[in-house]
């Protein structure tokens, strides 16, 4: 197996496992166990645990920056944009384990490097969305708004709609507030009113 693949499966494992324990309790040992590894042969890959987590962590923002900008850019109206991008990154938060919600915490916590990345990658987020509203704007869709601003607010709103994810309420009930939060933010700047369907 060349050392690209298998650094990637060893990543892949890592996510698996900082997800599913977190990253005080995910231990080399656990990955090494899972990969049929020796512990010692992990540093051939990575240099720490921390090395790795950097890795992992950088992985998850990338991949979550791709879906986002790839639903908002395949939607044919902001409105239907918003709606799948909750959706969809709903089903991607459904996909942690509960007990692994301490995770970002302890990214923020433990790296100040990771902390950095997470800040980074919110202003990716943050211009995704200012993109997508800019071209609702440009195409007539939406009137002319300060898109940067109300971007800022849908961020907000879409990390607090998956936070219920850490209480056990991620229902179809939070996903419909959140097309009703869509609908009354985006009233005051429709050029044509949402058909009801």
């Amino acid at each position: 197996m060349a050392k690209e693949d298998r650094t990637q499966e060893l990543i892949d494992a890592a996510r698996d496992l900082f997800l599913r324990f977190g990253y005080k309790k995910a231990t080399l040992d656990d990955l090494a166990d899972t990969v049929g590894m020796t512990k010692s042969s992990l540093y051939h890959y990575f240099s720490s645990k921390e090395d790795l987590f950097r890795k992992v962590a950088n992985e998850l923002f990338h991949r979550d920056l791709d879906l986002t900008e790839r639903t908002l850019a395949s939607s044919a109206t902001i409105q239907e944009a918003l709606v799948r991008l909750q959706k969809r990154m709903r089903e991607r938060v459904a996909q942690v384990d509960p007990n692994a919600t301490e995770l970002i915490g302890e990214m923020n916590s433990i790296f100040p490097l990771i902390r950095k990345s997470f800040e980074q990658s919110s202003d990716h987020f943050l211009e995704a969305l200012q993109k997508r509203l800019d071209r609702a704007v440009a195409e007539g869709e939406l009137r002319p708004m300060p898109t940067r601003e109300f971007a800022m607010v849908l961020l907000l709103l879409l990390r607090n709609s998956l936070v219920f994810r850490r209480h056990g309420r991620l229902t179809k009930e939070i996903a419909q507030h959140w097309e009703h939060f869509v609908n009354v933010l985006l009233a005051p700047y429709r050029v044509r009113p949402v058909s009801k369907s």
